[in-house]
């Protein structure tokens, strides 16, 4: 698997993450049924993947995560070497697409429209 190159966003299916995710700080961007829900920064974009608990599913087709089950989640990732980059990044991601859980306070068990079904 070739490394990402900087500046250029990437798009990994977690269950793949061992192989494509990078080990790299950069800025991600985290999709569950084609909706953006999280944005983040890291040292280390496959560690902090895992830290969010995204995991896929035994008995159907689809992952859980700390926000709850998704039939499809994706993660959009972008490298770079300096920390002021990619937290530029974010921050201005942040801003123009409203993720529902960067907002402060937010956590999933509040959210009505992202909890997992019974």
């Amino acid at each position: 698997m070739a490394r990402s190159i900087a500046h250029r966003w990437t798009l990994h299916d977690p269950g793949d993450y061992p192989d494509t995710i990078p080990e790299e700080p950069g800025c991600y961007v985290i999709y569950m049924d084609g909706r953006v829900v999280y944005v983040g920064s890291t040292t280390n974009v496959l560690k902090r993947i895992k830290a969010h608990g995204i995991r896929l599913a035994r008995y159907s087709n689809g992952y859980y995560s700390a926000w709850g089950r998704a039939h499809r989640l994706l993660v959009k990732c972008k490298v770079g070497e300096r920390y002021g980059e990619w937290r530029m990044w974010e921050a201005r991601l942040i801003k123009r697409l409203q993720p529902p859980y960067n907002r402060r306070g937010v956590r999933p068990e509040n959210r009505e429209e992202f909890k997992a079904a019974p």
